[in-house]
C-alpha cells in the first residue's frame, strides 16, 4: 500500500513538472529543438530528461572540499528549459567556485612552494 502511494506521488511530481514546463514554452512561444525528435512546442518531460542526460559535471576537490563545479557539454537547449522553469533552476547548472585558471595557479604556487621546503 505504501509502494502504491509513493507511486502516486512521483507520478504526480511528473505531471505537475510537465505541466509547468509546457505553459512556460506556451507562454514564452518557445520551440523545444533537440537531436532526437522533432521540433515542438510541447515536448513531454521523459524528452527533456533524455537531453539532460548527456551532460556531466566536473568537480575539483582541494582539500576533500568541492572548490569549483562546471558543466563543459552545456548547450543553448538546456539553457532554454533552465530559463523557462525559472531562476533557481537556472543557477543549480550554473558554474560554481573561482576562476578554474585562477584556482590551478594557485594549487600550483602551493606545490611549489612545499616543495622547495
Amino acid at each position: 500500500m505504501v509502494l502504491g502511494m509513493i507511486l502516486g506521488l512521483a507520478l504526480l511530481v511528473y505531471n505537475l513538472s510537465e505541466l509547468r514546463m509546457r505553459e512556460a514554452f506556451k507562454m514564452k512561444e518557445e520551440v523545444f529543438i533537440s537531436n532526437y525528435r522533432p521540433a515542438t512546442p510541447k515536448p513531454t518531460i521523459r524528452h527533456v530528461f533524455q537531453v539532460f542526460d548527456a551532460l556531466h559535471v566536473i568537480s575539483l576537490k582541494h582539500n576533500e572540499k568541492i572548490v569549483h563545479e562546471k558543466i563543459p557539454n552545456i548547450k543553448p537547449k538546456h539553457i532554454q528549459v533552465l530559463t523557462l522553469m525559472g531562476e533557481k533552476y537556472l543557477k543549480m547548472y550554473e558554474s560554481k567556485g573561482e576562476d578554474l585558471y585562477a584556482l590551478l595557479g594557485d594549487l600550483l604556487d602551493d606545490k611549489i612552494r612545499k616543495s622547495k621546503n
